[in-house]
């Protein structure tokens, strides 16, 4: 309640998702705004998006030069809007993770986003172990972050010797 004109606030607790408030002015002869006013939005959002990630293969050889990385995601309440996709290479075990993509976008309930990838042999081995996992944020900010998937690289071809016996 308001008598004098200028600034109604207040607080709402309210379920997850969308809503929406309008204000409607009575003077104190009981006249009543005949429209809502301006109505004011918002997104209550506090759940976490879900989401999972996939390779297009699990074994590559020198044949295949790139691949990709699928990521997953759901969010029922304000949409996913960006997944950044972390990889880590084994040169055997070695490495930590690293950002190597993200890709921005128009808030989305649900979907599936590609990365495409290209292995390299920096380290001279003819093969490494590739694992990825990807972070989805929602419009609220709220993240998550995927289990992950690996990607195994043998550019190494199959060796044998024959020895004989005299």
């Amino acid at each position: 309640s308001n008598t004098g004109g200028g600034t109604l606030s207040f607080s709402y607790t309210g379920a997850q998702g969308a809503h929406t408030f309008y204000a409607r002015a009575t003077d104190a002869v009981g006249n009543v705004q005949a429209s809502p006013g301006t109505q004011a939005s918002t997104t209550i959002d506090s759940v976490s998006p879900g989401g999972s990630t996939a390779t297009s293969a699990s074994l590559i050889g020198p044949s295949l030069t790139a691949f990709s990385v699928s990521v997953s995601y759901s969010d029922a309440t304000s949409g996913a809007t960006k997944i950044d996709l972390y990889q880590r290479v084994y040169y055997p075990y070695t490495g930590a993770f690293s950002l190597q993509q993200t890709q921005t976008f128009a808030a989305s309930t649900s979907g599936t986003r590609t990365f495409g990838y290209t292995p390299t042999d920096s380290a001279g081995m003819g093969g490494n172990w590739y694992d990825f996992y990807a972070v989805v944020t929602d419009a609220a900010g709220n993240t998550y972050t995927t289990g992950s998937a690996r990607v195994t690289w043998d550019n190494n071809g199959p060796g044998c010797s024959i020895t004989t016996a005299v």
